[in-house]
């Protein structure tokens, strides 16, 4: 799955999210509450990101090591025989699976938390 493919759903549900908290507003608070959401989206997705990759790779170790090879570096994934790796590679679809659909539940998570956003302002909220 790619960036962009990502980016999509997650699109669709951060510019709601964003417009329903900046429309709660004076309009002189505006300013710093974007950047103050900016500074959260970059910290949320870097963060988000590093925890994909560290449950991916916690799942990819319990594989190689289930298959007899206790370090779990690129040097000893290169130095496997070709039928050793050919033998793992369907057991390490699973880690991939599970990660990506972790990652697929709290984009939908987000989503459907999106849906009961406020469509209209409050009345008497100054612009």
């Amino acid at each position: 799955m790619t960036t962009a493919n990502l980016s999509t759903p997650t699109g669709a549900t951060m510019m709601p999210t964003m417009s329903a908290a900046l429309g709660t507003l004076k309009r002189d608070e505006v300013a710093r509450a974007t950047s103050g959401l900016n500074v959260l989206l970059r910290a949320g997705g870097s963060v988000g990101t590093a925890l994909a990759v560290v449950v991916l790779i916690s799942q990819l170790s319990n594989v190689v090591r289930s298959a007899g090879n206790v370090p779990f570096d690129l040097a000893a994934a290169r130095s496997l025989p070709a039928a050793t790796r050919a033998a793992m590679l369907p057991a390490l679809g699973g880690p991939f699976g599970n990660t990506f659909l972790g990652l697929f539940g709290i984009v939908l998570l987000t989503f459907i938390s999106a849906m009961f956003l406020p469509r209209k302002p409050k009345a008497g909220v100054a612009q």
